[in-house]
């Protein structure tokens, strides 16, 4: 018991100081995305205190408590575990959304910059044909051939 206490509680403590960075950050993070994790650092409480009962207090002479303690400890775990998933597949969807904005932005910028290139292209060559004077191979008409 004089083992397993001293972890436990600095794993709540940990738990707990993470749990006020989501609320901390909650302007940046999505809403379902802080819903999950705030359901996931409560849980981890829950299993945290489950498991040091289970570890340090609950024993096998006793097998009422011994036994509903590692099952409630084993659930616990598993919610975990699902949870978990469903933060990663926030994440992949939340990703994926951002992937196709960006994607969206790219081909926006493409067109605005092959658009640009166009009509700097035309202005080029409305600016050289301006500015080049017409070509004289020979002399005038009024002026014979020189020898």
């Amino acid at each position: 018991m004089w083992a397993v206490l001293p972890i436990a509680i600095g794993a709540v403590v940990i738990v707990c100081l993470h749990l006020a960075a989501v609320h901390a950050a909650s302007s940046q993070m999505s809403r379902s995305r802080k819903i999950i994790r705030t359901t996931a650092a409560v849980v981890t409480l829950a299993t945290i205190m489950m498991l040091a009962y289970a570890f340090g207090i609950a024993s096998p002479a006793q097998p009422g408590p011994f036994v509903i303690s590692w099952t409630a400890s084993i659930l616990l775990l598993g919610s975990l575990v699902v949870l978990c998933v469903l933060d990663v597949a926030g994440a992949a969807r939340m990703a994926a959304q951002h992937t196709g904005e960006l994607r969206q932005e790219m081909l926006e910028l493409r067109e605005q910059i092959a658009k640009e290139i166009a009509e700097r292209a035309e202005q080029r060559a409305r600016t050289a044909a301006a500015e080049t004077p017409p070509l004289r191979l020979t002399g005038t008409d009024d002026e014979p051939p020189k020898a």
